[in-house]
């Protein structure tokens, strides 16, 4: 049985990596990632000779970032550690072609680092139906365009989201060890201890890539209690000393990846507190957030954001197995065995439990369901747990193949809506919500700013040498993507002076804090667009 799981499971992770890799150059850079990038530089001088860490980025978690440079260069990477400078090429033309070079190196690994992904849902859905249909899972995750899109760039939310599926994975397991070796309850140089251990290392790491990931701690405890619910009070007892090596493998970790929390004034414990309080009090982003047609702080963003937006990027057809999943799995829970009661507890936590904290912690919110992509996977493995479990039920093969037949007609509208998108899929919106076209003018779409590479290729293509551009959103990503050839004059927006200055030759307007509404007297002569949907409007002065 674990054979044929092998053998498939590694035929469709083969072919989602032929497909990814094939596609990886199509994405442009996003509005963060030069943030993500100098975070690596910021965290090193502090370590090596105590510059304080800028933009309150000592609050975020580095470990992903620099193993993603690591890969790009080892040598350099390992040279900065010990403190020998990092030479940068000597004009600025020659900085953005390195930083191209390093984005292009981080966007091929963060979406071979999600395969992991794909591998952990597979876990699940063999766990709760059974491992002939595991591929399924991973299968079933590529038609998750959200997901899929935000795989190829975004450094932050998709590591996350995949180690906190594999973390629900190995947690299944751990309870399952813990259940059938009870007897075994001693701290030292045997296995229930180095599994507790290593298992609080992976959550450190979770933690260490954002700090929220602490949380996560408890599903472990819970989970572990409602396994069995009729010893709940003597496997407390029993199992603390446990826990309590569990945790501290998660703190020493955790304190590992913040450099920020190795020399902090009052200690690690300290700067942990007070980097939660950072974040629950909102000490964050607070721009201006299109929601429902109106424009919202994103601290004062209502708890419907997070619901809404779930019901709307999310397959309509996933969606519904989701909560068919869920369920099956409470109506069956007393005749699941320990692995699956496991697996069921910790997978309806990861996708529950942090968007209500966030709902009722008045956090602050924005950018649709970004910072909830790690939703996304155990999303996807409960609806197919579902899936699996109808065509079970249905015993005629008639039956069976109109089932099939209406799974394979879903997946294809998913995947078509992918295509058109293409390299835009994180920008999808369900069928069920009236797709892009509804959602435009009422909801964020292009919050990234990836539109921008299209954008400047168009520019590259027609604007005349030594032409006068000036530019909106993130300005770094011009620089990438501008032949500097054509020696073009790039004015961000907020540094033109309208009125004092000329109109440019062109103007690019991401469609985002009304950029697309400056210069309104120059015609728009080129929109990067997807199902007739705008995201950047290109105007000839």
């Amino acid at each position: 049985m674990l054979k044929q799981f092998y053998s498939r499971i590694i035929a469709v992770l083969l072919a989602i990596a032929i497909l990814g890799l094939s596609i990886t150059k199509h994405y442009g850079a996003t509005w963060d990632e030069w943030v993500e990038d100098a975070m690596v530089e910021w965290n090193i001088d502090y370590i090596t000779e105590r510059k304080p860490i800028p933009n309150d980025s000592q609050y975020y978690g580095f470990i992903y970032n620099y193993v993603a440079q690591f890969v790009f260069d080892p040598r350099t990477s390992l040279q900065e550690i010990f403190g020998k400078e990092r030479k940068f090429a000597d004009t600025e033309p020659g900085r953005m072609a390195e930083l191209k070079k390093r984005l292009e190196v981080k966007h091929i690994f963060t979406f071979i680092f999600s395969l992991l992904t794909y591998l952990a849902v597979a876990g699940i859905v063999g766990i709760l139906a059974g491992w002939d249909f595991a591929w399924l899972g991973a299968f079933m995750l590529v038609f998750f365009p959200r997901f899929w899109g935000h795989s190829f760039f975004n450094p932050k939310d998709i590591p996350f989201a995949t180690v906190f599926t594999v973390s629900t994975v190995l947690g299944a397991y751990l309870i399952n060890y813990y259940t059938n070796h009870s007897k075994n309850n001693k701290i030292g140089l045997n296995q229930i201890t180095f599994y507790s251990l290593g298992y609080g290392s992976l959550l450190g790491l979770l933690t260490g890539i954002r700090i929220g990931g602490f949380v996560t701690l408890f599903f472990l405890i819970i989970a572990h209690c409602l396994t069995q619910p009729q010893k709940i009070l003597e496997n407390l007892l029993r199992f603390s000393k446990f826990y309590l090596v569990m945790i501290l493998g998660w703190m020493l970790t955790t304190i590992l990846l913040y450099p920020s929390a190795w020399f902090h004034p009052s200690g690690p414990v300290a700067w942990f507190f007070e980097t939660i309080n950072y974040f629950s009090k909102n000490h964050i982003f607070n721009s201006s957030i299109l929601f429902n047609g109106q424009s919202i702080t994103a601290k004062s963003m209502p708890w419907t954001y997070i619901v809404q937006n779930f019901l709307m990027s999310i397959p309509e057809v996933f969606l519904f197995f989701l909560f068919l999943g869920i369920g099956l799995l409470l109506y069956h829970y007393k005749s699941l065995t320990y692995l699956q009661r496991a697996s069921a507890i910790l997978v309806i936590s990861q996708t529950f439990i942090l968007p209500i904290m966030a709902m009722f912690s008045k956090a602050s919110l924005s950018d649709g369901m970004r910072h909830f992509l790690f939703v996304m996977p155990s999303t996807c493995a409960i609806a197919t747990f579902a899936i699996v479990e109808v065509y079970k039920k249905l015993k005629a093969k008639t039956l069976r193949l109109i089932f099939t037949s209406f799974m394979v007609v879903c997946l294809l509208a998913i995947a078509m809506d992918m295509i058109s998108l293409h390299p835009y899929e994180y920008v999808y919106f369900n069928r069920l919500s009236g797709g892009l076209a509804r959602a435009n003018g009422q909801q964020e779409i292009e919050y990234y700013g990836l539109s921008i590479r299209e954008a400047s290729e168009w520019i590259n293509a027609h604007a005349a040498p030594n032409s006068k551009v000036v530019t909106s959103g993130p300005s770094f990503v011009y620089k990438l993507f501008i032949d500097p050839q054509k020696n073009l004059t790039l004015v961000h927006l907020d540094n033109f002076k309208e009125g004092a200055e000329p109109n440019p030759d062109y103007y690019i307007g991401l469609h985002r804090y009304g950029y697309e509404t400056v210069f309104s007297s120059c015609p728009v002569v080129y929109q990067v667009k997807r199902q007739d949907v705008p995201f950047n409007s290109i105007k000839k002065c």
